[in-house]
């Protein structure tokens, strides 16, 4: 019907096959599948693995959008343009029908468009639950995961928002606290050190693990030396300017608190302290 409306008042049709459309500014519904999972799952409302396992075929909607929006702006190029070159014909010739002349029905596909059955799709967004449960951070380097990640995230309920991080007191003096922030697919993670004044931390090195220091707050000194040899260099941190400080594999190192205040410290490393192997080893950097 369309089709043949279009060739009547001789306008161009851009047809769309919307499927499954994922994202924000929806109220989820079974009609938008992928938005009601990532609700459900979100309101930790069960969700059974579907026993048809069918393959579904997914779209982001800003893709949508982006789409409807560039298809809209060049029917205003070619409007503008067709209507130039009868101006320059005549003005008294040219009607609506002369700008929309040519009959054309285009096929519109959004891209990228996702294929994926719905039982993996299920998984992965239990998986992202799951992973936020645990402040780890997905892989955004997927595109598709980095969206459902997103979309999982719009319809969490507000006072969900907010989760608490757990502080480890490494010693019984409570002379400082290590604070794990966030994790990430990749088993690396960040963490907080709090250092009172006056204490030093480290005296080991690690063989597969390397770390990155960021001195927030306070002021630091931070020796390290290679293991093979007896040169140690010192390096005096603090938060202003804002610098990092690589630890790499092979040398021991320590940090020192030299300042009246807590010595605050953002700590990457690409290793995850929930592997099996033990890669600390004792070493003082002072021979």
């Amino acid at each position: 019907m369309l089709i043949e409306h279009a060739k009547i008042v001789s306008c161009k049709l851009y047809l769309y096959q919307l499927d499954n459309i994922f994202g924000k500014w929806d109220t989820p519904t079974e009609e938008f599948i992928i938005n009601r999972y990532c609700y459900d799952i979100s309101h930790s409302i069960d969700v059974n693995i579907d026993s048809r396992d069918d393959i579904l075929e997914c779209c982001f909607i800003d893709d949508v959008i982006d789409s409807l929006l560039k298809q809209l702006n060049l029917l205003e190029q070619s409007r503008v343009k067709k209507l130039d070159d009868s101006i320059l014909k005549t003005m008294n010739s040219f009607t609506d029908t002369d700008v929309l002349e040519q009959e054309q029905v285009l096929h519109v596909n959004i891209e990228p468009k996702y294929v994926i059955h719905r039982n993996e799709l299920i998984s992965k967004i239990q998986s992202v639950h799951q992973m936020r449960k645990n402040d780890e951070i997905p892989d955004i380097s997927d595109l598709f995961l980095y969206r459902l990640y997103n979309t999982y995230l719009y319809y969490l309920p507000c006072e969900d928002l907010i989760n608490t991080i757990n502080t480890i007191n490494t010693n019984e003096s409570f002379y400082d606290s290590r604070t794990e922030i966030l994790k990430t697919s990749y088993h690396d993670h960040f963490y907080i050190e709090r250092i009172k004044p006056g204490m030093k931390k480290g005296d080991c090195w690690h063989n597969l693990r390397t770390e990155k220091w960021i001195v927030l707050s306070g002021k630091a000194l931070v020796q390290i030396r290679r293991n093979d040899t007896e040169k140690i260099f010192n390096f005096y941190i603090s938060q202003n300017p804002l610098k990092t400080m690589d630890i790499p594999v092979g040398y021991t190192h320590s940090i020192r608190n030299i300042g009246d205040d807590d010595l605050i410290v953002l700590v990457w490393t690409n290793a995850n302290y929930e592997f099996e192997i033990t890669d600390t080893y004792s070493v003082s950097v002072e021979i």
